[in-house]
């Protein structure tokens, strides 16, 4: 197998059913496409669960192609793997009404994704959207359980700082981690580092109080917000 660096593509009978970073196991009735650099870069591009693959041994050649039934491979995967997880769960917490009115509705596009067309594709797509939204829903958690993400700011002003909230938000998150201090800037206009001659404010977020906004939005959707910095790094 590759290390962390590298790519693989677990293959059963001649389709892809699972993509992995490192040590796949090797199915009895199948393979595993590994590779660094430029295979792991053919990899991304091509290979996606479904996706069919021609295998010729001799020749050392790999050949790949995905079709319409190859997104509903997918869809189809995302749906029974909801469906096992929400077994797997019971007698735990989780939005099982959100999750069994996503799973309908995946099963409905799926249903609506019969043939080789435009249209099928559009409905197949949607089928592995709502699954996985199903599937972000199934995940089991505790009452006030802490629920958190870490991040480096990129949002430029408070519109899309608002619509990152509400990402995080619709996907049950309660708690941010905001990184305020990095490349020895802050994220908010600070009188401490213009005080000691440094820049007062990291320039890209410069005529407003980023910190500020997260920490008041937050509150209007239930979410903490938490300063994040590194006190000193460790590189190699």
């Amino acid at each position: 197998g590759t290390n962390e660096f590298g790519k693989e593509a677990v293959v059963v009978g001649d389709t892809v059913v699972a993509l992995t970073g490192a040590d796949s196991i090797i199915p009895q009735n199948g393979y595993v496409i590994s590779g660094h650099g430029d295979a792991k870069k053919w990899i991304s591009a091509n290979l996606r669960v479904g996706t069919k693959i021609t295998l010729d041994a001799k020749n050392m050649k790999i050949s790949s192609y995905t079709t319409i039934e190859s997104y509903r491979y997918l869809a189809r995967a995302k749906i029974n793997e909801v469906e096992r997880i929400t077994k797997s769960v019971q007698g735990y917490t989780y939005d099982q009404k959100t999750v069994q009115a996503c799973l309908k509705r995946a099963k409905y596009y799926l249903l609506k994704s019969d043939g080789d067309n435009q249209e099928g594709l559009v409905y197949a797509v949607a089928a592995i959207d709502m699954a996985q939204h199903a599937m972000n829903y199934a995940m089991p958690y505790l009452e006030k359980e802490l629920k958190g993400v870490w991040l480096r700011p990129t949002e430029k002003n408070k519109t899309e700082i608002e619509n990152t909230l509400n990402d995080l938000q619709k996907t049950g998150i309660n708690a941010v981690f905001v990184e305020t201090y990095y490349h020895g800037k802050t994220i908010y206009p600070s009188a401490v580092m213009k005080k000691y001659g440094f820049s007062p404010q990291n320039p890209q977020f410069r005529g407003f109080d980023p910190l500020a906004h997260w920490v008041r939005e937050g509150r209007k959707r239930d979410i903490d917000t938490h300063v994040w910095f590194e006190n000193f790094y460790i590189g190699n």
